[in-house]
């Protein structure tokens, strides 16, 4: 079965049952090799992963809305959402976003996801993952895979394992 993977844990798990395993696919994951990981080994070594990575956009990320209404308006304005099947979106926040807890009206929604974990996630994005992307070739770990990023993300723009 190929599997659909978004985070590093996945091809992990993947390369230690490759047999389980027939393709990976890496849909705009955060897994970061090559060159680019000794310069993100730098970057966190001096303390500046929240300034290069996602993470300064994810921790000031609007989360917070008085009402689904707003929550509409605030997604439908931007434009990768606003290209989005009226449906769709309507589903993304529905299952997307919560009651949020510090409204006393019970009509406030905030993310599901917390931009604080979100943030979390990009500031410690593995650096070492060379030898995962060398077990890839070997011999009895060999499968098809491709890491697809959007061309609009600085973090890991043109990066792509064939």
């Amino acid at each position: 079965m190929p599997s659909l993977l978004h985070q590093y844990p996945d091809p992990l798990a993947a390369g230690q049952r490759p047999a389980r395993v027939r393709g990976i696919v890496l849909l705009d994951s955060s897994i970061v090799y090559g060159w680019r990981s000794g310069l993100l080994s730098v970057v966190k070594a001096v303390g500046q992963m929240d300034r290069v990575s996602p993470a300064a956009v994810a921790v000031k990320r609007c989360d917070r809305w008085p009402d689904l209404c707003e929550v509409h308006s605030h997604f439908a304005a931007k434009p990768m959402f606003a290209r989005w099947h009226p449906e769709v979106l309507k589903d993304y926040i529905r299952h997307g976003t919560e009651v949020d807890p510090a409204d006393s009206s019970g009509a406030g929604r905030r993310l599901k996801f917390r931009p604080a974990i979100e943030a979390g996630i990009y500031s410690t994005v593995p650096h070492r993952l060379d030898a995962l992307a060398a077990g890839w070739e070997k011999p009895e770990t060999r499968c098809p895979r491709s890491k697809k990023s959007g061309s609009r993300r600085a973090f890991d723009r043109n990066s792509t394992v064939n």
